[in-house]
């Protein structure tokens, strides 16, 4: 049991170009006191470009496309050199486009560069960011394990020569000599496991847990049932269980009453949204299939879901379909009292690091500083301000 007042409190990074005002708006979140900052790593967004039209979202007029991501380790490199306290993380990146060895090195670099500050947060990938790109996507949890104990192998110590008969990689007399900022601290692993073999694997090589939130019933419970899956697998791996961050990366929604946010839900870009979480979890939890799934299949929106692939008739179709339960269970939504609430179950299943992923004033851009102003008074309570 975690107390309240004990959680981190992240949110997302300001990815957005132009860059001036993100490195603007990176100092800003730094000072409003937030632990940490997190930065996607997409080649390509989740909402299809044949619905970025002002009919579904006024951020069409202002972002040309839905699909235009900087390289968040450049950014967050950038960043670094402007902010002196905030922890950055990757939310997340892979080891599929950024093998072993590179991403070894590239998270020593921007350890340094932010003078250990650093979370590189990994998981197995999204079929959107390498399939059309070229890459093979077969097995990417296979391939995460093993590039997962190439870099610990890496990371071993800075003299010895490397060697290493993997499945998918291979090591020949390898060496890395760049030296954490601090020695012998190499940056945290945070894994975004949601399945139980990304469970078990976050227990025996992670240093701490970052799933994508849910607002399903009983959230707390299932979380606090997930956390053990990690601790008895890192039990059995010889490692200390409590040496493991429990995080949570939580789609979130908020308005100054609870009616406010179920009106949020029926907006289109809510809907699309939703869209682009797997079949298990938010649509099982509303009673319905995905609107994209095939007959008698589950849809997997990691494997499956490439937005280029669909024409504005296949998504203005399956938007219709969407459920607002589905939606419900896809946003941790609410007043600030409501998620505070929540937030005091989920720190009681285990919880110590919050990363807010502020979906408001892109379901409905009109609310966007009404909802940072919710969120900044929820990170003062937990601050105990």
């Amino acid at each position: 049991m975690v107390d309240i007042h004990e959680v981190k409190v992240g949110t997302l990074a300001p990815f957005i170009f132009p860059y001036d005002k993100s490195v603007q708006t990176a100092k800003r979140i730094e000072e409003l006191g937030y632990d940490s900052m997190w930065y996607p790593d997409h080649l390509m967004g989740w909402v299809s470009e044949t619905i970025w039209t002002p009919d579904i979202t006024p951020l069409s007029m202002f972002q040309s496309s839905p699909h235009t991501f900087p390289d968040p380790l450049a950014l967050m490199a950038a960043h670094a050199a402007e902010t002196s306290k905030i922890i950055l993380g990757t939310s997340v990146t892979e080891t599929i486009r950024r093998p072993p060895a590179v991403m070894a090195q590239t998270a020593l670099t921007l350890d340094n560069i932010s003078r250990g500050r650093i979370i590189l947060g990994l998981g197995a990938g999204e079929i959107e960011n390498i399939e059309p790109y070229g890459l093979d996507f077969s097995c990417p949890v296979s391939k995460l394990e093993e590039n997962l104990k190439i870099i610990r192998l890496l990371w071993a110590d800075q003299v010895k020569k490397k060697s290493y008969q993997g499945k998918f990689t291979s090591l020949k007399d390898a060496v890395l000599t760049l030296e954490p900022y601090k020695k012998g601290k190499y940056p945290p692993i945070w894994l975004g496991a949601m399945g139980p073999r990304m469970l078990k694997l976050t227990g025996e090589l992670a240093d701490g847990w970052l799933p994508v939130g849910l607002n399903v019933p009983n959230a707390d419970e299932l979380y606090r049932q997930n956390l053990k899956v990690i601790h008895d697998a890192a039990k059995k791996a010889d490692r200390n269980p409590e040496s493991i961050t429990p995080g949570l990366y939580a789609m979130t929604l908020v308005g100054k009453t609870h009616d406010e946010c179920h009106e949020l839900f029926k907006k289109p870009l809510a809907k699309a949204w939703t869209l682009a979480t797997s079949e298990e979890g938010a649509f099982e939890a509303a009673g319905v299939k995905h609107p994209l799934s095939a007959p008698g299949q589950k849809f997997n929106v990691l494997t499956q879901f490439v937005p280029t692939r669909y024409t504005r008739a296949q998504m203005l179709d399956a938007i219709k379909k969407v459920p607002e339960k589905a939606v419900e269970c896809c946003l941790v939504h609410g007043t600030s009292d409501e998620l505070i609430g929540k937030l005091e179950k989920l720190a009681k299943a285990g919880l110590q690091h919050i990363v807010f992923w502020n979906m408001t004033g892109m379901v409905e851009p009109t609310k966007n500083k009404e909802s940072l102003e919710i969120l900044k008074s929820i990170l003062n309570y937990v601050k105990g301000e």
